[in-house]
């Protein structure tokens, strides 16, 4: 497996949030949402680091997209 590089984590993580958003934004709006791009797992907690350490334990030493739920209106 390839590391990837930080534009495909971008990419990746944003088609994942945008198919998920409006889901997320019903009952977690304003939280942080921390995705692992290769599983699509969303860790989601009203506190960044909590929501970062959620997804650590289950996935260490990986890359993730973190995103505060409803803060990104780009549509795709």
């Amino acid at each position: 497996m390839r590391d990837i590089t930080p534009g495909d984590l971008i990419t990746k993580g944003e088609e994942i949030y945008f198919n998920k958003r409006e889901e997320l934004e019903k009952t977690n709006l304003g939280h942080f949402a921390v995705i692992e791009t290769n599983t699509k797992e969303i860790f989601v907690d009203e506190d960044k680091y909590t929501a970062i350490q959620k997804a650590q334990v289950k996935h260490p030493h990986k890359l993730f997209y973190i995103v505060q739920i409803g803060k990104l209106k780009t549509d795709k």
